[in-house]
Protein backbone atom coordinates (compact mmCIF):
# COMPACT_ATOMS: atom_id res chain seq x y z
CA UNK A 1 0.00 0.00 0.00
CA UNK A 2 0.94 3.73 -1.01
CA UNK A 3 0.31 6.61 0.86
CA UNK A 4 0.38 10.19 0.47
CA UNK A 5 -0.08 13.21 2.80
CA UNK A 6 -0.74 16.25 2.10
CA UNK A 7 -0.56 19.78 4.02
CA UNK A 8 -2.76 22.48 2.21
CA UNK A 9 -2.75 26.18 2.91
CA UNK A 10 -2.62 28.34 4.88
CA UNK A 11 -0.50 27.17 7.75
CA UNK A 12 2.56 28.58 9.23
CA UNK A 13 4.88 28.73 6.89
CA UNK A 14 8.48 30.06 8.45
CA UNK A 15 9.61 26.22 8.67
CA UNK A 16 8.44 22.74 7.50
CA UNK A 17 5.74 21.15 9.33
CA UNK A 18 6.61 18.58 12.08
CA UNK A 19 3.21 16.60 12.09
CA UNK A 20 3.59 15.12 8.87
CA UNK A 21 7.21 14.33 9.02
CA UNK A 22 6.83 12.04 12.27
CA UNK A 23 3.94 10.15 10.54
CA UNK A 24 5.83 9.36 7.19
CA UNK A 25 9.01 8.92 9.99
CA UNK A 26 6.99 6.53 12.04
CA UNK A 27 5.22 4.74 8.58
CA UNK A 28 8.47 4.24 6.95
CA UNK A 29 9.81 2.36 9.61
CA UNK A 30 7.15 -0.40 9.03
CA UNK A 31 7.95 -0.53 4.81
CA UNK A 32 4.99 1.64 4.32
CA UNK A 33 5.84 3.80 0.76
CA UNK A 34 5.02 7.34 2.22
CA UNK A 35 5.15 10.66 -0.05
CA UNK A 36 4.72 13.95 1.03
CA UNK A 37 3.44 16.89 -0.68
CA UNK A 38 3.83 20.63 1.15
CA UNK A 39 1.31 22.88 -1.06
CA UNK A 40 1.21 24.88 1.88
CA UNK A 41 5.06 25.28 1.37
CA UNK A 42 4.34 25.73 -2.66
CA UNK A 43 1.69 28.27 -2.95
CA UNK A 44 3.38 30.50 -0.18
CA UNK A 45 6.60 30.64 -2.42
CA UNK A 46 4.29 31.49 -6.02
CA UNK A 47 2.34 34.08 -3.77
CA UNK A 48 2.85 37.84 -4.18
CA UNK A 49 4.68 39.73 -1.30
CA UNK A 50 1.36 41.09 0.09
CA UNK A 51 0.01 37.86 0.35
CA UNK A 52 3.19 36.43 2.08
CA UNK A 53 2.38 38.89 4.60
CA UNK A 54 -0.42 38.05 5.08
CA UNK A 55 -0.55 34.59 4.72
CA UNK A 56 -1.70 32.93 8.18
CA UNK A 57 -3.70 35.93 9.33
CA UNK A 58 -5.35 37.32 6.48
CA UNK A 59 -9.49 35.41 7.17
CA UNK A 60 -10.17 35.84 3.30
CA UNK A 61 -7.70 33.23 3.03
CA UNK A 62 -9.16 30.80 5.16
CA UNK A 63 -12.34 30.23 2.83
CA UNK A 64 -12.42 29.80 -0.71
CA UNK A 65 -10.38 32.85 -1.97
CA UNK A 66 -7.18 30.54 -1.84
CA UNK A 67 -8.48 27.39 -3.39
CA UNK A 68 -9.59 29.42 -6.08
CA UNK A 69 -6.79 32.06 -6.57
CA UNK A 70 -4.28 28.49 -6.61
CA UNK A 71 -6.68 26.66 -8.63
CA UNK A 72 -7.34 29.18 -11.32
CA UNK A 73 -3.44 31.12 -11.30
CA UNK A 74 -1.69 28.25 -10.56
CA UNK A 75 -2.86 24.58 -11.52
CA UNK A 76 0.42 23.53 -11.07
CA UNK A 77 0.53 22.72 -7.86
CA UNK A 78 -2.76 20.23 -8.74
CA UNK A 79 -0.87 18.90 -11.49
CA UNK A 80 2.05 17.94 -8.59
CA UNK A 81 -0.58 16.32 -6.82
CA UNK A 82 -2.11 14.28 -9.24
CA UNK A 83 1.10 13.23 -10.75
CA UNK A 84 2.25 12.16 -7.59
CA UNK A 85 -0.76 9.70 -7.27
CA UNK A 86 -0.61 8.67 -10.44
CA UNK A 87 3.34 7.97 -10.74
CA UNK A 88 2.99 6.12 -7.47
CA UNK A 89 0.24 4.51 -7.28
CA UNK A 90 -1.28 6.03 -4.13
CA UNK A 91 -4.10 3.84 -2.47
CA UNK A 92 -4.33 6.39 0.58
CA UNK A 93 -4.29 9.81 0.58
CA UNK A 94 -3.97 11.69 4.22
CA UNK A 95 -4.65 15.78 5.01
CA UNK A 96 -3.54 17.98 8.11
CA UNK A 97 -6.58 19.64 8.90
CA UNK A 98 -6.74 23.12 10.72
CA UNK A 99 -8.96 25.43 11.19
CA UNK A 100 -7.06 27.90 8.62
CA UNK A 101 -6.54 25.49 5.84
CA UNK A 102 -10.15 23.06 6.47
CA UNK A 103 -11.78 25.03 3.33
CA UNK A 104 -8.33 24.15 0.56
CA UNK A 105 -8.22 20.50 2.31
CA UNK A 106 -12.41 19.77 1.77
CA UNK A 107 -11.71 21.39 -1.86
CA UNK A 108 -8.76 19.57 -2.52
CA UNK A 109 -9.81 15.73 -1.10
CA UNK A 110 -13.22 16.71 -3.67
CA UNK A 111 -10.86 17.11 -6.50
CA UNK A 112 -8.70 14.13 -6.34
CA UNK A 113 -11.96 11.59 -5.12
CA UNK A 114 -13.38 13.03 -8.62
CA UNK A 115 -10.43 11.94 -10.40
CA UNK A 116 -8.91 9.03 -7.92
CA UNK A 117 -12.44 7.68 -7.25
CA UNK A 118 -10.45 4.48 -5.68
CA UNK A 119 -8.10 6.45 -3.46
CA UNK A 120 -8.96 6.65 0.19
CA UNK A 121 -9.06 10.21 1.94
CA UNK A 122 -8.36 10.56 5.36
CA UNK A 123 -8.57 13.49 7.59
CA UNK A 124 -6.63 14.07 10.88
CA UNK A 125 -5.49 17.27 12.67
CA UNK A 126 -6.74 19.57 15.02
CA UNK A 127 -10.01 20.75 13.04
CA UNK A 128 -11.11 17.09 12.83
CA UNK A 129 -12.15 17.47 16.94
CA UNK A 130 -15.17 19.58 16.20
CA UNK A 131 -16.62 16.07 14.22
CA UNK A 132 -16.19 14.74 18.54
CA UNK A 133 -17.23 18.79 20.14
CA UNK A 134 -19.99 20.29 17.91
CA UNK A 135 -21.16 17.50 15.44
CA UNK A 136 -19.60 19.11 12.50
CA UNK A 137 -20.37 16.96 9.35
CA UNK A 138 -17.29 16.36 6.61
CA UNK A 139 -18.57 15.47 2.99
CA UNK A 140 -19.03 11.82 2.08
CA UNK A 141 -15.98 11.60 0.36
CA UNK A 142 -13.92 11.76 2.95
CA UNK A 143 -13.12 8.09 4.23
CA UNK A 144 -11.05 7.87 7.41
CA UNK A 145 -11.19 10.63 10.40
CA UNK A 146 -8.21 10.32 12.46
CA UNK A 147 -8.36 12.32 16.10
CA UNK A 148 -5.42 13.31 18.25
CA UNK A 149 -2.17 11.50 17.52
CA UNK A 150 -1.70 9.91 14.10
CA UNK A 151 0.47 7.45 13.75
CA UNK A 152 -1.03 4.39 15.17
CA UNK A 153 -4.06 5.17 13.91
CA UNK A 154 -2.93 5.80 10.10
CA UNK A 155 -0.86 2.62 10.13
CA UNK A 156 -3.52 0.46 11.05
CA UNK A 157 -6.23 2.31 8.26
CA UNK A 158 -3.63 1.50 5.97
CA UNK A 159 -2.72 -2.21 6.66
CA UNK A 160 -6.13 -3.63 8.30
CA UNK A 161 -8.50 -1.95 6.24
CA UNK A 162 -10.90 -1.25 8.98
CA UNK A 163 -14.49 -1.47 8.91
CA UNK A 164 -14.82 1.90 11.82
CA UNK A 165 -13.99 5.49 9.95
CA UNK A 166 -13.34 7.26 13.40
CA UNK A 167 -10.23 7.02 15.40
CA UNK A 168 -9.14 8.93 18.83
CA UNK A 169 -6.66 9.35 21.10
CA UNK A 170 -4.56 6.11 20.11
CA UNK A 171 -1.37 7.42 21.24
CA UNK A 172 2.44 6.80 21.30
CA UNK A 173 3.66 5.73 24.54
CA UNK A 174 7.25 6.12 23.53
CA UNK A 175 7.75 8.86 21.16
CA UNK A 176 11.69 8.81 20.97
CA UNK A 177 11.74 8.45 16.97
CA UNK A 178 13.26 11.07 14.74
CA UNK A 179 10.72 13.11 12.49
CA UNK A 180 11.46 12.52 8.55
CA UNK A 181 12.34 15.63 6.70
CA UNK A 182 13.74 13.76 3.55
CA UNK A 183 10.85 14.87 1.43
CA UNK A 184 11.19 18.67 1.56
CA UNK A 185 14.11 21.19 0.84
CA UNK A 186 15.19 23.21 3.88
CA UNK A 187 16.19 26.02 1.81
CA UNK A 188 12.87 26.67 0.21
CA UNK A 189 11.02 27.88 3.82
CA UNK A 190 11.56 31.31 4.73
CA UNK A 191 13.55 30.55 7.89
CA UNK A 192 16.89 29.39 6.93
CA UNK A 193 19.51 27.08 8.75
CA UNK A 194 16.68 26.19 11.79
CA UNK A 195 14.02 23.60 11.94
CA UNK A 196 11.25 22.81 14.13
CA UNK A 197 11.49 20.05 17.48
CA UNK A 198 9.80 18.94 20.15
CA UNK A 199 10.72 17.56 23.34
CA UNK A 200 7.04 16.19 24.89
CA UNK A 201 3.75 16.05 23.80
CA UNK A 202 0.80 17.11 25.76
CA UNK A 203 0.32 19.34 28.18
CA UNK A 204 0.09 19.02 32.55
CA UNK A 205 -1.96 22.51 32.26
CA UNK A 206 -5.61 22.24 31.67
CA UNK A 207 -6.55 26.11 30.75
CA UNK A 208 -10.46 26.08 30.25
CA UNK A 209 -10.00 28.35 27.49
CA UNK A 210 -7.54 26.11 25.53
CA UNK A 211 -8.42 23.66 22.91
CA UNK A 212 -4.76 22.67 21.92
CA UNK A 213 -4.95 20.58 25.07
CA UNK A 214 -7.30 18.15 23.71
CA UNK A 215 -5.49 16.77 21.13
CA UNK A 216 -3.66 14.71 23.89
CA UNK A 217 -4.54 12.42 26.43
CA UNK A 218 -1.51 12.89 28.57
CA UNK A 219 1.74 14.33 28.45
CA UNK A 220 5.20 12.33 27.79
CA UNK A 221 8.32 13.57 26.49
CA UNK A 222 11.30 12.06 25.17
CA UNK A 223 14.29 10.36 26.51
CA UNK A 224 16.24 13.60 27.33
CA UNK A 225 19.82 11.99 25.66
CA UNK A 226 18.14 10.58 22.92
CA UNK A 227 16.70 14.27 22.12
CA UNK A 228 20.38 15.38 22.45
CA UNK A 229 21.49 13.09 20.14
CA UNK A 230 18.62 14.32 17.61
CA UNK A 231 19.72 17.77 17.66
CA UNK A 232 22.90 16.80 16.99
CA UNK A 233 21.87 15.18 14.13
CA UNK A 234 20.22 17.91 12.69
CA UNK A 235 23.35 20.42 13.36
CA UNK A 236 25.40 17.71 10.97
CA UNK A 237 23.04 16.47 8.32
CA UNK A 238 21.52 19.82 7.80
CA UNK A 239 23.84 22.53 9.45
CA UNK A 240 21.09 24.21 11.71
CA UNK A 241 21.89 27.15 13.65
CA UNK A 242 17.97 27.29 14.96
CA UNK A 243 15.61 25.51 16.75
CA UNK A 244 12.05 26.24 17.36
CA UNK A 245 10.62 24.22 20.05
CA UNK A 246 6.56 23.29 18.96
CA UNK A 247 6.38 21.93 22.58
CA UNK A 248 3.14 22.95 24.29
CA UNK A 249 4.95 23.64 27.55
CA UNK A 250 8.86 22.81 27.33
CA UNK A 251 8.84 23.40 31.53
CA UNK A 252 6.09 20.73 31.49
CA UNK A 253 8.51 18.77 33.18
CA UNK A 254 11.22 20.86 35.15
CA UNK A 255 13.20 18.21 36.30
CA UNK A 256 13.59 16.95 32.63
CA UNK A 257 13.89 20.25 31.17
CA UNK A 258 16.78 21.26 33.42
CA UNK A 259 18.43 17.80 32.16
CA UNK A 260 18.29 18.98 29.10
CA UNK A 261 19.72 22.44 29.62
CA UNK A 262 22.28 20.46 31.27
CA UNK A 263 23.46 18.47 28.18
CA UNK A 264 22.46 21.07 25.43
CA UNK A 265 25.30 22.94 27.85
CA UNK A 266 27.86 20.06 28.68
CA UNK A 267 27.98 18.88 25.11
CA UNK A 268 28.08 22.30 23.61
CA UNK A 269 25.24 22.28 20.97
CA UNK A 270 25.85 25.90 20.15
CA UNK A 271 21.86 26.12 19.00
CA UNK A 272 19.32 29.28 19.22
CA UNK A 273 16.42 28.50 20.59
CA UNK A 274 12.70 29.57 21.29
CA UNK A 275 9.95 28.47 22.90
CA UNK A 276 6.41 28.42 24.67
CA UNK A 277 6.70 28.31 28.39
CA UNK A 278 4.06 28.60 31.30
CA UNK A 279 4.37 30.62 34.49
CA UNK A 280 5.34 28.45 37.51
CA UNK A 281 6.37 29.14 41.01
CA UNK A 282 8.50 26.42 41.10
CA UNK A 283 11.46 27.03 38.51
CA UNK A 284 14.45 27.74 40.71
CA UNK A 285 16.27 30.73 39.64
CA UNK A 286 19.54 28.85 38.43
CA UNK A 287 17.38 26.69 35.70
CA UNK A 288 16.68 30.95 34.19
CA UNK A 289 20.66 31.05 33.47
CA UNK A 290 20.82 27.56 32.30
CA UNK A 291 18.51 28.56 29.44
CA UNK A 292 20.44 31.51 28.71
CA UNK A 293 23.60 29.67 28.46
CA UNK A 294 21.87 26.64 26.64
CA UNK A 295 21.16 29.10 24.04
CA UNK A 296 17.51 30.82 24.63
CA UNK A 297 16.81 33.64 22.34
CA UNK A 298 12.72 34.33 22.95
CA UNK A 299 10.55 33.09 24.58
CA UNK A 300 6.59 32.46 24.36
CA UNK A 301 3.85 33.08 27.43
CA UNK A 302 0.81 32.99 28.15
CA UNK A 303 -0.40 35.53 30.63
CA UNK A 304 -3.53 36.10 29.37
CA UNK A 305 -4.83 38.68 31.87
CA UNK A 306 -3.25 41.03 34.53
CA UNK A 307 -6.75 40.31 36.90
CA UNK A 308 -6.53 37.21 39.67
CA UNK A 309 -10.41 36.64 39.35
CA UNK A 310 -9.66 36.04 35.01
CA UNK A 311 -6.66 34.09 35.50
CA UNK A 312 -8.52 31.35 38.52
CA UNK A 313 -11.44 31.06 35.92
CA UNK A 314 -9.03 30.16 33.16
CA UNK A 315 -7.39 27.68 35.67
CA UNK A 316 -4.20 29.45 34.96
CA UNK A 317 -2.75 27.78 38.10
CA UNK A 318 -0.80 31.34 38.92
CA UNK A 319 -1.67 34.91 40.35
CA UNK A 320 -0.44 38.27 39.11
CA UNK A 321 1.96 38.06 41.86
CA UNK A 322 3.63 35.03 40.44
CA UNK A 323 3.51 35.90 37.13
CA UNK A 324 5.46 39.34 38.04
CA UNK A 325 7.89 37.11 40.27
CA UNK A 326 8.46 35.29 37.19
CA UNK A 327 8.85 38.11 34.18
CA UNK A 328 11.36 39.54 37.14
CA UNK A 329 13.63 36.12 36.97
CA UNK A 330 13.59 35.94 33.41
CA UNK A 331 14.60 39.94 33.01
CA UNK A 332 17.27 38.67 35.64
CA UNK A 333 18.76 36.07 33.51
CA UNK A 334 18.84 38.43 30.29
CA UNK A 335 16.28 36.14 28.76
CA UNK A 336 13.89 38.02 26.53
CA UNK A 337 10.21 37.22 26.38
CA UNK A 338 6.97 37.91 25.08
CA UNK A 339 3.40 37.64 26.28
CA UNK A 340 -0.58 36.78 24.78
CA UNK A 341 -3.64 38.13 26.68
CA UNK A 342 -7.20 37.45 25.68
CA UNK A 343 -9.50 40.03 25.83
CA UNK A 344 -13.25 39.58 27.10
CA UNK A 345 -13.07 36.28 28.73
CA UNK A 346 -16.57 35.03 29.57
CA UNK A 347 -17.86 36.80 32.52
CA UNK A 348 -14.45 39.36 32.35
CA UNK A 349 -16.39 42.74 34.51
CA UNK A 350 -14.80 46.57 33.55
CA UNK A 351 -12.49 45.90 36.75
CA UNK A 352 -11.23 43.10 35.71
CA UNK A 353 -10.19 44.78 32.41
CA UNK A 354 -8.97 47.54 34.21
CA UNK A 355 -6.20 45.52 36.26
CA UNK A 356 -5.03 44.10 33.07
CA UNK A 357 -4.34 47.23 32.29
CA UNK A 358 -2.75 48.45 35.15
CA UNK A 359 -0.94 45.35 35.23
CA UNK A 360 1.17 46.18 31.83
CA UNK A 361 1.50 49.87 32.78
CA UNK A 362 2.83 49.07 36.02
CA UNK A 363 5.21 46.23 34.72
CA UNK A 364 6.06 47.91 31.36
CA UNK A 365 9.87 48.10 32.38
CA UNK A 366 9.50 44.41 32.92
CA UNK A 367 7.46 42.69 29.68
CA UNK A 368 9.49 43.19 26.70
CA UNK A 369 6.70 42.99 24.19
CA UNK A 370 3.54 42.10 24.25
CA UNK A 371 3.30 38.95 21.33
CA UNK A 372 -0.31 38.69 20.65
CA UNK A 373 -3.50 40.06 21.91
CA UNK A 374 -6.90 38.46 20.64
CA UNK A 375 -10.67 38.64 22.12
CA UNK A 376 -11.91 34.89 23.59
CA UNK A 377 -12.72 32.21 20.86
CA UNK A 378 -15.36 29.86 21.48
CA UNK A 379 -13.41 27.03 20.51
CA UNK A 380 -14.77 23.23 19.94
CA UNK A 381 -15.08 21.45 23.36
CA UNK A 382 -12.86 23.52 25.64
CA UNK A 383 -14.70 24.01 29.40
CA UNK A 384 -15.03 28.14 29.18
CA UNK A 385 -18.30 29.38 28.38
CA UNK A 386 -19.33 30.26 25.11
CA UNK A 387 -19.84 33.87 24.95
CA UNK A 388 -22.20 35.49 23.13
CA UNK A 389 -22.81 37.31 20.13
CA UNK A 390 -23.17 40.71 21.67
CA UNK A 391 -20.14 39.41 24.55
CA UNK A 392 -17.88 39.33 21.15
CA UNK A 393 -19.00 42.88 19.81
CA UNK A 394 -17.99 44.12 23.66
CA UNK A 395 -14.67 42.24 23.36
CA UNK A 396 -13.99 44.15 20.25
CA UNK A 397 -14.48 47.42 21.66
CA UNK A 398 -12.54 46.34 24.33
CA UNK A 399 -9.50 45.20 22.14
CA UNK A 400 -9.89 48.19 20.18
CA UNK A 401 -9.06 50.42 23.81
CA UNK A 402 -6.45 48.08 25.03
CA UNK A 403 -4.18 48.90 21.11
CA UNK A 404 -4.60 52.64 21.44
CA UNK A 405 -3.27 51.94 25.39
CA UNK A 406 0.02 50.14 23.91
CA UNK A 407 0.07 52.85 21.14
CA UNK A 408 -0.22 55.78 24.31
CA UNK A 409 2.15 54.27 26.36
CA UNK A 410 4.85 53.15 23.97
CA UNK A 411 4.78 49.17 25.06
CA UNK A 412 6.07 47.44 21.95
CA UNK A 413 3.72 45.14 20.30
CA UNK A 414 3.29 42.89 17.65
CA UNK A 415 0.72 44.70 15.14
CA UNK A 416 -0.07 41.31 12.66
CA UNK A 417 -0.89 39.64 15.83
CA UNK A 418 -3.56 41.79 17.25
CA UNK A 419 -6.89 39.74 17.33
CA UNK A 420 -5.22 36.84 15.20
CA UNK A 421 -6.40 34.28 16.27
CA UNK A 422 -9.26 32.16 13.85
Amino acid sequence: MNYLHILCPPVWEKLPSLGPAYLLSYLRGYNINTFFVDLNNIAFNLASLEMKRSWTINRTFTGNFLFEYCFKDHFEIFEKVIETIDKNKINFVGFSVFNTNRFFAIEMARFLKKNFKKVKIIFGGPEVLTIKFEGYRYPDFVDYFVMGEGEIALKKIITEDPLENIFEFEEQKDINFFPDFSDVDLNDYPRKNALPVIFGRGCVNKCNFCSERLLYKYYRHKDENFFIDELLYYKEKFGIEWITFYDSMLNANIKSFEKVLDLMIERRLNLKWDAQIAIRNDMCDEIFFKMKEAGCINLFIGLESGSDNILSKMNKNFTTEIAKSFFKKLKGANLHFEISLIIGYPDETEKDFRKTLSFIEENMELIPKIAQVSIFRNYPGITARRTTEYEEKESMKKLEFFVNFLENKKIPFTRSYINNLI
